[in-house]
């Protein structure tokens, strides 16, 4: 339901990093107010800088980087006031930013703006009695070692040995992130 412009790649070059959040904001202003929502991006940061009109602006947070490197928690500072709602999904983050706001003497006010989602799911205590075939489990996402994709193999690999028509699709560049003994059990799709 709606067109796509993937900026990325112009976003990627020192000499155009400005001109992206200037066209988009261009435009932000010349619209209603309406929800935006980012999440680890320093486009997104750098676009409510520019922006004139009221929009509801959200980010996410799942975690720190690591103490060594600049993340969204440090690109956002500049522009936390802009923030209406600041998702987190882990109780750990959002102290590590009540933190970080005290150390860089942002007003703690801020921190009502802070809403926790949990990141399950509910599950009632007994299922419904069903046939798991045919059934197809997906995995979409990125093959780094933080998502523990090895894990979705592992159970991908016991549970075909129980339920030879389960099916688990790997959506995304995974291959090497599951081991070489659970691929039989996996399709990757890229």
């Amino acid at each position: 339901g709606a067109q796509v412009f993937d900026l990325g790649r112009l976003c990627s070059y020192p000499v155009f990093r400005n001109l992206p959040s200037a066209l988009v904001s261009r435009f932000l202003n010349r619209i209603p107010p309406t929800v935006l929502f980012g999440s680890n991006s320093i486009f997104y940061y750098n676009l409510l800088g520019r922006l004139r009109q009221p929009h509801h602006c959200i980010d996410l947070i799942h975690a720190f980087v690591h103490t060594n490197e600049k993340g969204a928690e440090h690109w956002s500072l500049p522009v936390v006031d802009r923030l209406n709602n600041r998702i987190f999904v882990s109780r750990y983050a959002m102290e590590q930013m009540r933190g970080l706001y005290a150390k860089h003497a942002i007003p703690s006010q801020l921190e009502n703006r802070f809403v926790f989602i949990p990141n399950s799911t509910y599950l009632p205590p007994m299922l419904p009695p069903r046939s798991w075939e045919p059934f197809t489990v997906a995995y979409l996402g990125r093959g780094t070692p933080e998502k523990r994709v090895h894990l979705a193999g592992r159970m991908a690999n016991s549970l075909k040995r129980e339920v030879p028509g389960i099916r688990f699709l790997m959506v995304g560049e995974l291959k090497e992130a599951v081991a070489p003994d659970d691929w039989f059990a996996c399709e990757f799709v890229g």
